[in-house]
């Protein structure tokens, strides 16, 4: 038999051996359930205390923060040679390496989620090459999601964007963008229950509420600035 045979065949075995691995170790990994962990694939490092969040490039960072009894920051296996983070007290700082800032690297979806128990404060800053490239990078997303209490103060930089889904605040003060650029957009969805809201939307930035439920809201808002509204809140300003 030819050498060059020896080797084509040689090479299918290889390949062969190695996928019947692989579907051994998908199967295994479906049978123990592992699809339907949210953490899949992620790491923990416990964090106490947390009462607040920075995420710094906000514009190319998404970062999922929810109410838990165990505090920390889980990074997905994908993310977590692209993202830096430390905490300072309670304030957990979340930001790209130096390396991810110069290739504008983006961290999509899930792939970092901080869990507290009480949470005061959210801020986003956004990561530009120069004044405009705005438009070039923006895709992180910021949702904030399953608070149950409290108070939140949260202060958007320009051209980042943050969700509320399924909380319920005694109060919620946002700032939604900067004067000078604005750009950046806050959604609260239908699943909120809040007690006071007062937003403060610069720039050209957006307000969208979906439908949720605020008692008393108060808006402060620039020339520039769009609210959509629909819902429960669109009614409430109808009658």
């Amino acid at each position: 038999m030819k050498t060059s045979t020896i080797l084509i065949i040689s090479a299918v075995v290889i390949t062969i051996t190695a996928l019947t691995a692989y579907n051994f170790t998908l199967r295994a990994s479906y049978l123990k359930g592992d699809y339907k962990n949210p953490f899949y694939g992620m790491e923990f490092t416990a964090i106490k205390d947390l009462k607040s969040v920075t995420i710094s490039s906000a514009n190319l960072v998404s970062v999922t923060i929810e109410q838990g009894a165990k505090e920390g920051i889980w990074i997905s296996n994908n993310a977590e040679q692209k993202v830096s983070w430390s905490h300072d007290g309670d304030n957990l700082q979340i930001d790209l390496t130096k390396k991810s800032k110069v290739e504008r690297d983006r961290i999509y979806g899930r792939s970092i989620v901080v869990v507290t128990n009480h949470l005061d404060q959210v801020n986003t800053k956004s990561l530009f090459k120069t004044a405009d490239d705005e438009n070039s990078y923006v895709s992180g997303e910021v949702t904030i999601s399953g608070y149950k209490e409290g108070s939140l103060q949260l202060v958007m930089d320009r051209a980042s964007t943050v969700f509320l889904d399924k909380n319920k605040f005694q109060s919620v003060k946002a700032t939604v963008g900067d004067a000078q650029h604005g750009g950046s957009s806050l959604t609260v969805s239908k699943d909120n229950t809040i007690a006071s809201a007062d937003f403060t939307v610069a720039g050209e930035s957006k307000l969208s509420l979906s439908g949720p439920n605020i008692i008393k809201t108060s808006y402060n808002l620039s020339d520039r600035a769009t609210v959509s509204l629909n819902g429960k809140t669109l009614q409430a300003i109808i009658h």
